[in-house]
């Protein structure tokens, strides 16, 4: 991998993640403007210019070798980044390892990975191994997908820049075709080593759920049954196909998650959430425990200012500790 630096003479610095399929000087114009009043940390990825040599690894390998550079060089902390396609993948890995922060960052279609069975990727990695070499060996798809008119900037000749594109694009090896798409939609992003749950609650979603948060209702002097169902108006937003488990998180695949530590009120409306969320927990084998204390409010133990507060506030800091 390679590290471009421009405008070393700026205070402000701005790592910048590029996307595939685009040579360096596609960005020249950009990287021109930014150094007028940053210090600008270009990435090249591996196999994506010809003058230098290797193939793209990972999503991983990428950020790895990305802070270490950076951390050679005195960097800490940097006061902006910009990642687009791969490179948003890349700078959302990045984000997440808070190894380096970053006071502002913007992913510009970015791949979260996917959260889908492995036969279903390896046919989407399958499409888009193909996709990207019927456009890399016919210039009639290359335009037809890209048109110039389009995409060239003004003052550019396109005929000139897609004819350095077309040989551009047939430099890629076909390790590093792989690699990009599939590093690039199934990376991995750290997982926390323990979860603190207090009180986490969802739009019920089953007869037996909906029964439980009912009966608490009565006791409940924080949140009301009726906001539960009517809130999952307020978080679609007049989006139909918003996933199940982002209106109820017990909908989930928590695979992968450390251990869960659930904290609710004996008396709350949202301790009806409880079985499924500990449900939800054994379809993942991730290891839980479930805590809940009579006669208190919502999220009372986040208000360390009364004797039972204090007391379940002292044992999660204890498991964050670990």
């Amino acid at each position: 991998m390679q590290i471009l630096e421009h405008g070393q003479e700026q205070e402000q610095t701005l790592l910048f993640f590029p996307c595939t399929a685009e040579p360096v000087w596609a960005f020249t114009d950009t990287i021109a403007l930014l150094s007028q009043k940053w210090h600008v940390f270009q990435v090249v990825f591996d196999g994506h210019q010809p003058e230098y040599p290797g193939d793209f690894t990972s999503v991983e390998q990428a950020v790895d070798e990305v802070t270490a550079y950076l951390k050679n060089h005195g960097v800490v902390r940097l006061d902006a980044a910009y990642g687009c396609s791969l490179g948003g993948a890349c700078l959302t890995r990045f984000l997440a390892l808070v190894e380096i922060p970053i006071d502002r960052a913007i992913i510009d279609g970015g791949i979260t990975p996917y959260q889908l069975p492995y036969p279903v990727r390896k046919l989407i990695l399958a499409r888009d191994i193909l996709s990207f070499k019927l456009v890399a060996n016919s210039r009639k798809i290359l335009e037809a997908a890209f048109p110039p008119e389009r995409i060239t900037l003004p003052g550019h000749d396109p005929v000139k820049e897609y004819d350095t594109m077309e040989v551009y694009l047939k430099t890629y090896s076909d390790r590093t075709i792989h690699n990009v798409f599939w590093s690039g939609n199934n990376y991995a992003l750290p997982q926390p080593r323990h979860i603190v749950a207090v009180s986490p609650g969802e739009v019920p979603w089953n007869d037996e759920e909906k029964a439980r948060m009912q009966a608490l209702n009565d006791k409940d002097v924080s949140i009301d049954y009726a906001f539960m169902v009517t809130v999952e108006k307020f978080m679609r937003h007049g989006v139909e196909n918003v996933p199940d488990y982002m209106i109820s998180g017990s909908r989930g695949d928590f695979t992968g998650a450390g251990d869960i530590h659930f904290f609710y009120s004996a008396d709350e409306v949202l301790y009806g959430a409880l079985p499924d969320f500990e449900a939800a927990c054994r379809r993942a084998k991730v290891p839980y425990t479930a805590f809940a204390r009579p006669k208190m409010v919502h999220c009372y133990c986040m208000l360390p200012i009364f004797r039972e507060a204090k007391e379940d506030f002292a044992k999660i800091a204890e498991i964050l500790k670990q």
